[in-house]
């Protein structure tokens, strides 16, 4: 089984935790390099510096910026979840109750909604069928 050590301890440290969003490891046994995505240009920064200075490894940054911003979210939410029967017999999946972070019960779906609203896309579009 591969076990990739030190992606591993890179997604451990709790430094930076606050500038990236998550990584993946590239390489040998994942354990090649890892790549992290970043918050933004300075959360990059911050986290290159921390991964040499406390980790003691070396970085090497990489940019890819996006060709046009993103305008619109499609969210499939017309499923029958095998996994999850009985309770998707009576609620769709998409209608399942979360907790969000404010302690309200809302349907999954809407927590999708408003996280798309809330990054600024203009359009999202429900597949329900």
């Amino acid at each position: 089984q591969l076990t990739a050590p030190n992606l591993h301890r890179v997604l451990r440290h709790e430094p930076l935790r606050k500038h990236i969003f998550g990584a993946k490891g590239v390489g040998s046994q994942g354990d090649g390099c890892a790549q992290l995505l970043c918050r933004s240009a300075t959360d990059a920064e911050a986290a290159m510096r921390i991964v040499e200075t406390e980790l003691g490894m070396r970085t090497m940054p990489l940019q890819i910026g996006a060709s046009r911003p993103v305008g619109q979210a499609v969210v499939p939410a017309a499923s029958f979840s095998a996994a999850s029967f009985p309770a998707s017999r009576t609620t769709p999946p998409a209608l399942f109750p979360l907790l969000d972070a404010d302690g309200i019960l809302k349907p999954a779906i809407l927590l999708l909604v408003e996280q798309a609203v809330d990054a600024g896309l203009a359009k999202v579009v429900l597949v329900v069928s």
